[in-house]
């Protein structure tokens, strides 16, 4: 198995694997399967846009319409996730994030554009920290890590999205078509990034499917690097 930590021809290797879709397509899914066979950390950044949800809502939320005031007070948000915990302000806040009350104004915050430039530094700053990762949201590929070694973008269809997400019924849909027309950084696939219809595939075809991908991208970089043909190279 390549290890994605380590010098693997020579120099620095540090992947970031973008993982972007639409909400109940399977991005955190895949992104954990490829995390525990890669031995990479991962990072689901939808994490610090419900944190800065929750923030606003107890406590700036009449800053969304002031961006001179919102500039301020941002500067002083904290947010860090460490293992599976999320952090505001140094308070664990991680069983109040998938809570109701959050959303009406969780659209309003992600559109925001001073808001989403300082999650998205937050967001770097945790990858600088962590190293090579496995990193799931809705603009990775194409704002956060737009170099990213690896895209997958997972699409759904909107019948099989209520099956996986019975409890968001009445958001879901509205939540990404907002998410894929907003201004700024809307959900769109990178270029360069391959895309799936998860909507009649399982969890475990959808990994493969992408290691697959994987393996072939590391053989054609390594010969690449090293200006030959590989034969019997390690695969994941």
């Amino acid at each position: 198995m390549v290890d994605f930590k380590e010098a693997a021809w020579g120099r620095p290797f540090a992947p970031v694997i973008a993982v972007d879709g639409q909400a109940g397509s399977g991005k955190s899914t895949l992104s954990k399967g490829l995390s525990q066979l890669l031995g990479l950390p991962t990072l689901g950044t939808g994490l610090f846009y419900r944190a800065a949800s929750l923030w606003m809502l107890e406590n700036e939320s009449r800053l969304l319409s002031d961006s001179t005031q919102l500039t301020e007070a941002i500067s002083n948000l904290s947010i860090e996730i460490e293992e599976e915990r999320t952090f505001l302000n140094g308070v664990d806040v991680t069983g109040r994030l998938r809570s109701s009350e959050l959303q009406d104004i969780l659209p309003k915050v992600s559109a925001n554009p001073q808001i989403r430039s300082y999650l998205v530094g937050l967001q770097r700053s945790w990858v600088n920290a962590h190293g090579s990762s496995v990193v799931e949201g809705r603009d990775i590929g194409t704002v956060v890590f737009p170099t990213a070694y690896f895209k997958v973008f997972l699409r759904v269809s909107s019948e099989i999205q209520v099956l996986r997400r019975p409890e968001e019924r009445e958001t879901i849909a509205s939540r990404d078509l907002a998410d894929s027309t907003r201004a700024v950084s809307p959900s769109t696939p990178a270029p360069d990034s391959v895309v799936f219809d998860t909507s009649n595939l399982s969890a475990q075809d959808v990994l493969d499917a992408v290691v697959t991908l994987l393996n072939a991208r590391v053989e054609e970089l390594l010969s690449d690097e090293l200006g030959i043909e590989r034969k019997g190279s390690k695969r994941l």
